[in-house]
């Protein structure tokens, strides 16, 4: 979604379990020694750089709606700024991928039309302070939320005030539920934590 060696880091690890037939990516460069292994690893791997307003579906009727950004980034311009964020779609479920997404990332959903309701919506920054705006809360409209979290709390996430303005919403945490499995017959939506509450 970034060139951020904590939102990317491992990434390697997957593509050596995995095998990928495509990496999209927000296109913004970065000289650090991490991104290039990453490279690396990614191999001959095809790469994609994505922007708002293209969409990728696939045979099984599965759709992906890119959001953000509209333009790819410039080397040093600011990373959550310039977030990738996707919203995957099967029938009448949907699920909004926020990445990192800043205030200023998700104020430009809002204003450019993309900020559209989604089934679940992915806490933006890990829950951190001001990760949420109204606006764009308003404008996705979420059934359930879900959080991404260390679970040592290392830096001191999810940030309270954020954690209110879900608090009326089924929230499901990994830092308190470990994986959270999802699936849908593009109905009906289930989730399935790794540690049950």
């Amino acid at each position: 979604t970034q060139p951020d060696d904590y939102d990317y880091g491992a990434l390697p690890e997957v593509l050596q379990r995995y095998r990928a037939g495509m990496i999209v990516t927000n296109g913004q460069p970065s000289l650090s020694r991490t991104y290039a292994s990453l490279l690396t690893a990614v191999g001959d791997t095809p790469m994609q750089t994505l922007r708002a307003g293209q969409n990728i579906t696939f045979s099984d009727g599965v759709a992906l709606e890119v959001l953000h950004p509209e333009q790819p980034p410039a080397l040093g311009e600011s990373l959550d700024d310039s977030a990738l964020v996707m919203r995957l779609s099967y029938g009448s479920a949907s699920f909004l991928i926020t990445s990192d997404a800043s205030a200023v990332a998700q104020q430009e959903m809002v204003d450019e039309g993309y900020a559209a309701p989604s089934t679940v919506l992915i806490l933006p920054k890990h829950g951190t302070a001001r990760a949420l705006e109204d606006a764009f809360l308003d404008a996705v409209q979420p059934q359930i939320v879900l959080l991404e979290s260390d679970p040592a709390n290392r830096i001191g996430d999810p940030d309270p005030d954020t954690l209110a303005k879900v608090e009326h919403l089924p929230l499901y945490r990994t830092d308190i539920s470990g994986t959270l499995h999802l699936w849908t017959d593009g109905n009906t939506l289930w989730l399935l934590p790794q540690i049950a509450s």
